[in-house]
């Protein structure tokens, strides 16, 4: 039960983001803001594949222990990013 709502609630959310965007973009930048959402979307998955293949042969059980920790290391940059002078 909870993965399917977590699996409803995360295509909720890329379908109100996508259109989200496409709203606050000007109308001749629409195909490239989408193609390139749907980009950042497939190459998140195939780095998140392949920590996942890479940590799968660390024996003792750290495997998904390590593979959960390096999945904060992006969460903690877009945290730290709020401090940019830049930003």
């Amino acid at each position: 039960m909870a993965r399917d709502l977590l699996g409803f609630s995360v295509g909720l959310a890329t379908h109100s983001l996508t259109l989200y965007l496409l709203e606050m973009a000007p109308h001749r930048n629409h195909g490239w803001i989408n193609s390139l959402f749907q980009w950042m979307i497939t190459v998140g998955i195939l780095f998140a594949n392949l920590v996942n293949y890479g940590t799968n042969k660390i024996e003792g059980g750290w495997g998904w222990r390590v593979s959960l920790g390096l999945a904060a290391v992006p969460a903690l940059c877009k945290d730290m990013s709020r401090y940019h002078p830049l930003g």
